[in-house]
């Protein structure tokens, strides 16, 4: 009997170490690519806005901003967001829902203004998820814009919740 449990513990002591060898293998791995980054990366200067490329193609930037129930904040941060973005070519795309009149007004009131600004009234009643929001905004305009052969540099995402 003693013999059976002294298996046993041999075995079970053996699975643990194999367990904790594979961990340990794994975080080595993770270390050791740490540390050929940091070595890497040790030879590049930081980069800052002084020495960052100057593109001459920047290409267009979408933002893309689910909203919902947000009319109270829409307005504020997409009038602060156009004032303050530095780029020549860039939309904000804002995701809305047909049954948040109240947002839709909201943003609508900001997108007659500027045509930066592109509304995007999905095809379901909200609240929906904000995957199934963004997922709207990309089968929009920003699609077709690739489609066309324009480059799309960049794709953003806000979240204007006032939390």
């Amino acid at each position: 009997m003693l013999a059976i449990v002294d298996v046993l513990a041999f075995e079970a002591m053996l699975f643990a170490a194999v367990g904790l060898l594979i961990g340990g293998l794994d975080d080595l791995g993770i270390d050791l690519l740490f540390l050929m980054r940091h070595v890497h990366r040790r030879g590049m200067g930081r980069w800052s806005v002084a020495n960052l490329p100057n593109w001459t193609n920047r290409g267009t930037v979408a933002v893309f901003v689910p909203a919902w129930d947000e009319a109270a904040v829409i307005g504020g941060m997409l009038r602060a967001a156009l004032a303050r973005f530095d780029h020549a070519d860039y939309r904000i795309y804002v995701g809305l829902y047909p049954n948040d009149p109240d947002c839709i007004a909201a943003a609508r009131a900001v997108a007659d203004g500027d045509p930066r600004v592109r509304l995007v009234i999905g095809p379901r009643d909200g609240p929906t998820t904000k995957a199934d929001c963004l997922n709207t905004l990309w089968r929009s305009e920003p699609r077709r814009v690739c489609r066309r052969s324009q480059l799309l540099r960049g794709r953003g995402y806000d979240e204007q919740d006032d939390e």
